[in-house]
């Protein structure tokens, strides 16, 4: 029997959880049904562990994540008197910004998706996943149109299409979204013909322990038996780091041995947030009780860490993997609400949803969990079990395949 050939794209400039989510995917995949074929961003370090999983890897130089500069003189103009009465006239941006995206296909996605395409001509899959949305897939996208290949997005943020993404959606079969959330911005677009599954990310809480490692805060410049809050993921300002350090500067007055750790790594479109959030927690008073531990490949080891998982996103989260990864490790959750969060803390339950950039609502209700124990272990007893039952990798895995399923009849 002919295996399906399955090519993952996914050419993240760096490892986010859209990784993370791929690498329980080709561990669940039926091997007797479907081969996995990985392509990733050149210099991506998760290339070993795709391998490792027995899937074939392939690599590429991509721009995904970085900006198009087209020369001095226009950039120039963009942000002079010229692009300031541009923007204020919406029928003369909508032309600019068409000019825009076409020199964009020119200089960086038409190349891109010539490479794309290569690699799609020599592995010869029987159907192209597309790792992420549309708008940050658009070269991978238009290789799936050239090369008339079965095709699902899988969409992991927020979609708004200008007129090229429009026609070039043609190319999408079949759309997978990560919250309710998701799919009902997706249906905004107005040009969705195919099928759109909601399809939650999965997790394996066997995967997460619930107690920290012998002399890991030790290790880490931490005081064991200190009450601790962390925030995982991308150093990215919309993640709301910058809200989190405030919360920690209110929490302390009430708890005064707290402290803090941030897990993640910095991110290209970003570069000088980490700068920015030390000066910040300087100016507070909060420097020495926060603790930046950068990208870690043991991260769901320090989720055992902190007695409380902080989620402090400024705008809608379309899912937040690091909501379940902390709810499997069996802790509370304190996120701000919006998006797909809801679909994932219950509220009372297993957590509590804050208003977002409201460092005061996050710090009472971090210091509530602090103060009362026995009602953070409940919660983070529940919220383990919730993962088990919700998000199960195993169960994400099949209903993708059933997705697949479809695309071959």
């Amino acid at each position: 029997m002919t295996r399906t050939r399955v090519l993952y794209v996914d050419l993240a400039p760096t490892p986010a959880g859209s990784i993370a989510s791929l690498k329980y995917l080709v561990r669940d995949l039926d091997r007797s049904r479907f081969q996995p074929v990985v392509l990733l961003s050149e210099g991506n370090p998760a290339v070993e562990d795709f391998r490792a999983l027995g899937a074939e890897v392939w690599t590429i130089p991509s721009q995904q994540g970085r900006s198009v500069s087209f020369g001095y003189k226009v950039d120039a103009i963009r942000q002079g008197r010229i692009g300031t009465w541009v923007r204020a006239h919406p029928r003369i941006a909508t032309v600019w910004h068409t000019l825009g995206a076409l020199g964009r296909w020119r200089r960086k996605l038409w190349p891109e998706a010539q490479r794309i395409r290569h690699v799609i001509q020599a592995t010869r899959p029987h159907i192209l996943h597309l790792n992420a949305e549309l708008v940050v897939n658009r070269p991978a996208v238009m290789a799936a149109y050239l090369a008339h290949v079965p095709t699902v997005c899988h969409v992991r943020g927020w979609e708004t299409w200008d007129i090229w993404d429009r026609w070039i959606s043609r190319a999408i079969d079949a759309y997978i979204c990560i919250s309710h959330a998701v799919a009902r911005r997706l249906r905004e677009q107005k040009a969705i013909d195919v099928p759109v599954y909601v399809i939650y990310n999965g997790l394996d809480v066997a995967d997460v322990p619930t107690e920290p490692r012998p002399g890991l805060y030790q290790t880490l410049g931490l005081v064991e038996g200190r009450p601790t809050i962390g925030m995982f993921g991308r150093m990215v300002p919309w993640k709301g780091h910058h809200i989190f350090v405030e919360a920690l500067a209110l929490v302390a007055r009430e708890v005064p041995e707290v402290q803090g750790i941030v897990v993640g790594g910095l991110e290209i479109t970003a570069p000088t947030y980490l700068d920015e959030l030390k000066a910040l927690a300087r100016s507070l008073g909060i420097l020495d009780r926060l603790h930046f531990l950068g990208h870690r490949d043991d991260v769901l080891d320090l989720y055992a860490l902190v007695d409380v998982l902080v989620h402090a996103s400024v705008r809608d989260e379309p899912f937040g993997r690091v909501i379940i990864e902390g709810m499997a490790a069996a802790r509370p959750v304190v996120a701000t609400r919006g998006g797909g969060t809801p679909e994932i803390v219950q509220e009372g339950v297993t957590g509590f949803l804050v208003p977002q950039r409201d460092p005061q609502a996050m710090a009472e209700a971090i210091i509530r969990l602090l103060m009362d124990p026995d009602l953070a272990r409940r919660m983070g007893r529940a919220a383990r079990e919730d993962v088990a039952r919700r998000f199960d990798a195993r169960t994400t895995a099949q209903q993708i395949m059933d997705v697949y399923e479809y695309l071959l009849r």
